[in-house]
């Protein structure tokens, strides 16, 4: 068979195919994005073809039989191939049928090479191989469960390539089940084959890596804040700690990076998820793996019992990880020292989410958050006013929020500046944020930013903007910077779990856990060298792993950005020459004077991973009311702890449950949404306690006045471990009137008597009315109280039953003594004395 080599992938005409190609194959669409409403299995039906292409390699997933790429045995260092170079593929074969396999065939097979990679991942799901390689029979039958590893030499020449490309190779399993012959199953895998040259008339292309570090921190959800020390840290699980082992995830990726040649570090930046920083920080300190967290706040102790509580659990085991934790911060010390980095959203928080709450503390909390957290943990100041969503994409819903990660003020102290102008509001009612089923936050708009904000997004997910080259006018101040999306749709198939982008086709999404790992790493490296090979000065490459990259192929991306960085194939650039436009397009994006409207940008597809209208919902509500808990209570001189302080932790879990890492992930996305919903109730258990801390407390649920200026006394209570400034608020008859005291101050973990007047419609009838406890502004934080007023008796009345008494009594005592008359009187039956002897 004559081959069909690889033209050079430099070529002008090449670029225009290759850029018509993305759009169509990575994904060109206006169409909204629906979100769920509720979180489903990707199982399915309903959702089942936003994760998997039914017709994409269904031949690979019908006989039961599996073959498996466990290594590739490559003749150069950079796990690469030379033309006219053989490599070995390790494998194995697993009967996972209910009958015998024989005649075990292993055949190499490849398609045309790729020149880009929109096309090589259309080859990756379709049957195109038409070039035959060599093929490898077995002896072996296996029975039912049984396995057999094998070894298969493939030669570039078997799969006649004569010219260096990148080739989407497939290893081919077929046999024969109960004696009839039939295709079983197969791995695909993009094979970089490189020339035994080097070009040099080929400009180096500018390259910047995105690196970064992430991972869940299992913290147990529902904490609050302390002062002046942070309160202990509790954790679900301990598998933080197997990450932080000499040998785990964490540590493997730091070390790689630690090992690397300063070009490579030169061309990094270490996007680090401050949350984890957080953690693991409090983690050297020492931690407890438990389920239960003992509650924070006080009621009904006695002073005494105050002085003694401890917060400590009272269940669980130490955790194991705070030495380790000690040994990676301090590698990650000396890795920012000198190199960039970048926080990642708190948590990898899903920003489109965030945003749907219309809640400006958690969009504050997810980017601004991490700026202090890197000061604090790492002594450095990272890249300002650039954000990295985690799905690759932003709405235009969400754009205009993302001018709050230029910070001016932390949390804290914003939170503060604008509690003085709060306006009381005018329509309260007695139900609370919690249980709110529409609730509306207030509206804040945010501020646009006096520095440029780049936000880096995919690029097919910005077509109709004012843009120039890979900068597009998203909003006032708000720059999206675009990245190559298929290498990145590539990159996040990567490692253990691997995930579904939601900008990128759904024609090409299949379960790509069907090709091994080792597959997958070596596809990841093919697509890196060729996205690079066809960038030139003015296509700078931008490589955006998956926020939880595995350790294996952490090192891979590095290893293979080294190697282009060697043989002149790429050079260093920075993540603020990416994201800095030059005068020529600053020019270009000048030129747009209005916002693009609601169909110019945002998601191409629908998102299988995004969070669903229930989720949204709820983290809505619980939100709002931490706003309006904060709102009640007030900072004291001699309290360490701030209200936000308090309240910042809750917000933080809200952006754990927002999450996006693992949502995107086939075999995680049921157990990710589980542990979200877990949170999310665990969040709310908390603040159903800290509602019930700050209660009224009637001393009965009828209350009988004397007279009209008869006071009506009720308890106010505090849990809180700051003093709450509250109003009583109340709701029932429209012609009832309460004179309540207005604002007052009820103090930590303690309550007042509060007395109060009321006014009634008519004095003859008893009123029923609802009280609750409410914020300055009118924000309700109590449970509602149910009492009933009854009319006091007026002096009529008064004299009628005493009138009535009088002559009930009178009458009883005149029957009494006419009885005992009666019975002393002749023949009235009365005893005979008793004889005399």
């Amino acid at each position: 068979m004559i081959p069909n080599p690889n033209p050079n992938p430099k070529a002008k005409t090449l670029r225009l195919v290759s850029a018509l190609t993305a759009i169509t194959v990575v994904g060109f669409s206006a169409s909204p994005v629906h979100a769920l409403p509720i979180p489903l299995d990707p199982s399915d039906p309903a959702v089942s073809e936003l994760w998997v292409n039914p017709n994409a390699r269904a031949d690979d997933e019908l006989s039961g039989v599996d073959v498996e790429i466990s290594d590739f045995v490559m003749p150069n260092s950079n796990l690469t191939v030379q033309v006219g170079e053989s490599f070995k593929a390790q494998v194995r074969v697993t009967n996972r049928s209910s009958e015998t396999l024989s005649n075990i065939t292993l055949q190499a097979r490849r398609a045309e090479a790729s020149f880009d990679m929109a096309s090589a991942r259309v080859a990756a799901t379709d049957n195109n191989y038409g070039y035959f390689g060599a093929m490898v029979t077995l002896d072996d039958e296996l029975e039912p469960g049984e396995s057999v590893e094998t070894e298969v030499e493939i030669s570039t020449d078997s799969l006649s390539i004569s010219q260096p490309g990148s080739y989407p190779t497939m290893l081919a399993l077929s046999g024969q089940l109960d004696g009839v012959a039939q295709h079983l199953d197969s791995q695909r895998f993009l094979l970089p084959v490189l020339s035994d040259t080097t070009d040099t008339e080929d400009t180096a292309t500018p390259t910047t890596m995105i690196y970064p570090i992430s991972a869940q921190t299992n913290v147990l959800g529902g904490e609050t804040g302390e002062a002046p020390e942070e309160p202990p840290l509790l954790v679900s699980s301990d598998a933080l700690a197997g990450e932080l082992d000499e040998g785990g995830r964490l540590q493997k990726l730091i070390d790689a990076y630690l090992q690397s040649s300063p070009a490579v570090q030169q061309a990094t930046c270490l996007a680090i998820d401050p949350q984890l920083l957080d953690v693991v920080d409090r983690m050297t300190g020492g931690y407890t793996v438990t389920d239960t967290r003992p509650s924070t706040v006080r009621q009904n102790q006695r002073l005494r019992e105050l002085w003694t509580a401890d917060n400590q659990p009272t269940n669980g085991v130490a955790g194991t990880g705070a030495e380790n934790a000690a040994i990676f911060l301090e590698k990650l010390r000396q890795a920012t020292a000198t190199s960039c980095t970048v926080a990642l959203p708190w948590a990898n928080a899903d920003l489109n989410a965030v945003s749907q709450t219309g809640n400006q503390w958690l969009m504050r909390e997810a980017l601004q958050r991490g700026v202090t957290t890197f000061e604090e943990v790492l002594g450095v100041i990272p890249e300002s006013n650039v954000v990295i969503p985690g799905n690759g994409f932003v709405e235009p819903s969400t754009v205009g929020d993302l001018g709050w990660a230029e910070v001016t003020l932390n949390p804290d102290q914003a939170w503060e500046v604008q509690s003085e102008e709060l306006v009381a509001a005018p329509d309260a009612t007695e139900q609370s944020a919690l249980d709110n089923p529409k609730p509306t936050p207030g509206t804040v708009t945010p501020p646009t930013p006096m520095s440029t904000v780049s936000v880096l997004v995919s690029d097919n997910t910005v077509w109709r903007t004012t843009s120039a080259d890979r900068f597009h006018s998203l909003a006032p101040g708000i720059t999206g910077v675009s990245y190559q999306g298929s290498l990145s749709a590539t990159l996040a198939t990567l490692g253990q779990n691997p995930e579904t982008v939601g900008y990128s086709n759904p024609d090409s999404r299949y379960d790509y856990a069907m090709d091994s790992e080792s597959a997958r790493n070596l596809t990841g490296q093919a697509a890196l060298r060729l996205t690079v090979d066809n960038g030139d000065e003015d296509s700078p490459v931008l490589i955006m792993p998956s926020a939880v990259l595995g350790a294996e192929d952490g090192a891979m991306l590095l290893e293979t950005t080294g190697a282009l960085l060697a043989d002149g194939s790429a050079r260093p650039f920075s993540l603020q020459q990416y994201v800095t436009a030059n005068a020529e397009q600053r020019n270009t994006l000048a030129t747009a004077t209005t916002p693009p409207d609601d169909t110019a940008f945002g998601a191409p597809y629908d998102d299988p991973a995004s969070l669903t209208e229930t989720e949204i919902l709820r983290t809505t509500q619980q939100a709002e009311y931490i706003d309006d808990l904060t709102g009640i209570m007030s900072n004291d001189p001699s309290i360490a702890l701030t209200r936000y302080g308090f309240t910042a932790p809750l917000r933080q879990d809200l952006l754990r449950a927002l999450s996006i890492s693992e949502r995107r992930s086939l075999a995680r996305h049921t157990q990710a949404t589980s542990a979200a919903d877990k949170l999310l109730n665990r969040n709310r258990d908390t603040l159903q306690k800290l509602r019930s801390s700050v209660a009224l407390l009637p001393p009965g649920n009828v209350y009988t006045r004397t007279s009209e200026s008869s006071p009506l006394l009720i308890v106010a209570q505090n849990g809180l471990p700051l003093p709450a400034e509250t109003q009583i608020l109340y709701s029932g008859n429209q012609d009832a009137h309460i004179n309540t005291p207005g604002v007052v101050r009820i103090p930590a973990q303690g309550s007042i008597t509060l007395q109060m007047t009321a006014d009634l419609p008519d004095d003859n009838l008893r009123t029923d009315l609802t009280l609750w406890l409410a914020s300055p502004d009118g924000a309700t934080i109590s449970e509602p109280v149910e009492i009933t007023v009854q009319p006091r008796p007026n002096l009529g009345t008064t004299l009628f039953f005493v009138a009535a008494g009088i002559l009930a009594v009178g009458g009883l005592l005149f029957i009494r003594k006419k009885r005992n008359v009666e019975k002393r009187s002749p023949g009235t039956g009365s005893p005979k004395p008793p004889p005399t002897h």
